[in-house]
């Protein structure tokens, strides 16, 4: 359950379209969800982060999300400012307090 203060939101500007994948093929075909529409800030900081193998990769992107559950698999769509616009995921960061969880970090 998403708990994040009203304050946070207004950081928030952009808005990203997330799609998860129902279905893969394992031969790389794969079938994405519904849309899902989300607040965020994104920017084109670049930075140092450990993909899902553990190495050491540099992400050109970074999205702040107001939303959880997002997984490296999923479809993210950025504003129309950045090309691509849709990045393969690095890596992804959960932030939480003692409420749980209220936001993610994603990396591209």
């Amino acid at each position: 359950m998403l708990d994040i203060i009203t304050p946070l939101l207004e950081l928030m500007p952009d808005t990203i379209t997330v799609k998860s994948v129902v279905q893969s093929t394992g031969f790389g075909a794969e079938t994405p969800g519904a849309a899902r529409t989300y607040r965020a800030h994104v920017s084109g900081t670049q930075q140092q982060v450990r993909n899902q193998d553990g190495k050491i990769v540099r992400a050109s992107y970074v999205a702040i999300v107001a939303g959880t559950g997002f997984k490296v698999t999923d479809i993210v769509t950025l504003p129309e400012r950045f090309s691509p616009r849709e990045p393969p995921i690095i890596s992804i960061d959960r932030a939480t307090h003692e409420g749980g969880a209220h936001h993610e970090t994603i990396y591209f």
